[in-house]
């Protein structure tokens, strides 16, 4: 499960890196797109990580 919220934060970063890029390139769609798949990913992550808290798996 940590590797699970490991897995979801890096593709959160590529994400993220890929909207940026996309932002720069003037490909503002894409690069919103993008932003919002970092998004929810990151509120994937972060409601992962509490449920392993409240639950204690793996800590």
């Amino acid at each position: 499960m940590k590797l699970l919220i490991i897995l979801i934060g890096f593709l959160g970063a590529i994400a993220c890196i890929a909207a940026f890029v996309c932002f720069y390139l003037d490909n503002e769609k894409l690069g919103w797109s993008f932003f919002i798949i970092f998004a929810v990913l990151a509120v994937v992550a972060g409601l992962f990580e509490k449920y392993m808290w409240w639950t204690s798996w793996g800590w």
